[in-house]
Order: structure tokens, then sequence, then C-alpha cells
């Protein structure tokens, strides 16, 4: 089975509480990208949080 793509909620799942970014999620996140997995962010936080995230990680 192949993975076509990975949606992560970002609070709590990529973040910690204070909304510091993991590193051990960066590092994977960009694995999947070098990989050519589509890495899609979910949250039920407000479109600027979610667009201010994906700037920040790129």
């Amino acid at each position: 089975m192949r993975v076509k793509a990975i949606s992560l909620d970002i609070d709590g799942t990529i973040t910690y509480r204070d909304r510091r970014l993991s590193v051990d999620a960066l590092k994977a996140i960009r694995l999947a990208e070098r990989l050519g997995v589509p890495v899609m962010l979910v949250t039920g936080n407000s479109v600027p949080f979610a667009e201010a995230a994906a700037v920040f990680i790129g």
C-alpha cells in the first residue's frame, strides 16, 4: 500500500501546548515531502493561524 497524502492536526499533534512546533514533527514532515508525499495541515483554529503555521513550516 502506498501512502498518497498525510493530514496532520496542528494543535497538540505537531505542536506543544504552548504552540511551539515539535522538531521531531518538522523532521517527519520534511521526510514525507522528500519522499513525494503531500502533507496537509488540519486545525479547528482560524484560517490565519493555519496559514501562518504553513508559512512557518515551509
